[in-house]
């Protein structure tokens, strides 16, 4: 297997995607997706709530209310309308019976504020006790969540535009009939199959740095990071193959992209939102394990040990899926 003819392969990649508008607007994506979370970190953390109470209630509602936010007394009605009368966005909480409150607002508070603060006014209302269990457990380095899965939900965006990318230099090759002129080279199969994958193993790790950097991820493994990165391309390359291989020009690349890579990232966008009894279903999809690495890497929650195995996991099973389908992309690169 010849090196050279490797990295002359990369190098065609690294052109074409640089003067394909397509494919360019595939690289930058994720870079812009990430400056505008990042924005949008600093005012989710900001959110926190700061509840007015009189002091003849704080006793009952202060344990409860410490929860949710900040949490300051006042002798009388006055004097908690003129704390919500200034210039931050506290909420004041009358208790009018056992469980029943009313809120005092302003009416100028961010948008979201009065409506949190209102579903915590009802979870009070609707608890028999007077105060809400809460359990808090530290998991190292404070982050926002929204930064954490914001980060994991990029990952696995760049993870499938990688494997747009691979997919769509075949098209190009099949398109310029290069395909043809490359079986009397002395390139051979595998080095193709390399040669074509070094951009979908390339472009996950220089674009998860930069996210990284941008997001202000800090603190946590990056080698761990790296490798589950580059493991978990392998299924994105192989979803890229079969992209190019089935699609005869660009347009169909878009039309069957769309549904490839849907179905490639249904298993971790369900992941996050169904509850651990649920996630038995989602074991058949490779992108649910490097999900759940993912998490436990930016979370701190996994050991090596149990980082390794979702890897082995999710190798094998890609490896069942390269079986599965082989036939067809060998097929496919070989020109009729």
């Amino acid at each position: 297997m010849s090196a050279r003819r490797i990295l002359a392969l990369l190098h065609r990649d690294l052109l074409t995607s640089l003067r394909d508008r397509l494919l360019l607007t595939t690289l930058i994506m994720p870079i812009a997706l990430g400056v505008g979370l990042r924005l949008l970190v600093p005012s989710i953390g900001a959110a926190s709530l700061h509840f007015a109470v009189l002091q003849e209630d704080a006793a009952r509602l202060e344990p409860a209310l410490n929860a949710y936010g900040a949490v300051s007394a006042y002798s009388t009605l006055a004097s908690l309308e003129a704390r919500v009368r200034a210039y931050d966005d506290a909420i004041g909480l009358l208790a009018q019976g056992p469980r029943e409150y009313t809120l005092v607002t302003e009416g100028n508070e961010k948008e979201g504020v009065v409506a949190l603060a209102d579903m915590v006014a009802r979870a009070l209302a609707q608890d028999s006790t007077p105060t809400l269990p809460v359990t808090e457990t530290r998991i190292g380095t404070l982050r926002s969540p929204v930064a954490t899965y914001g980060f994991i939900l990029l990952a696995m965006i760049v993870l499938m535009m990688s494997g747009f990318v691979v997919g769509f230099h075949i098209i190009e090759e099949k398109e310029s009939d290069t395909l043809r002129a490359l079986t009397v080279t002395p390139l051979r199969r595998g080095e193709f199959v390399v040669g074509r994958s070094a951009m979908g193993l390339l472009m996950p790790l220089v674009l998860l740095g930069s996210l990284a950097f941008i997001l202000g991820i800090t603190h946590i493994d990056y080698g761990f990071l790296a490798l589950t990165m580059l493991l978990s391309a392998t299924s994105a390359i192989l979803v890229g193959f079969l992209l190019g291989v089935v699609s005869s020009n660009q347009m169909a690349g878009v039309a069957n992209g769309k549904l490839l890579f849907i179905l490639y990232g249904i298993a971790p966008a369900l992941a996050m939102f169904l509850p651990k009894s649920s996630h038995p279903f989602l074991y058949w999809a490779p992108t649910y394990w490097s999900f759940r690495a993912l998490e436990g890497i930016l979370t701190g929650t996994a050991g090596k040990a149990d980082l390794l195995g979702w890897l082995g996991i999710m190798l094998a099973i890609t490896g069942v899926l390269v079986m599965a389908v082989s036939g067809r992309i060998r097929a496919g690169l070989t020109p009729s």
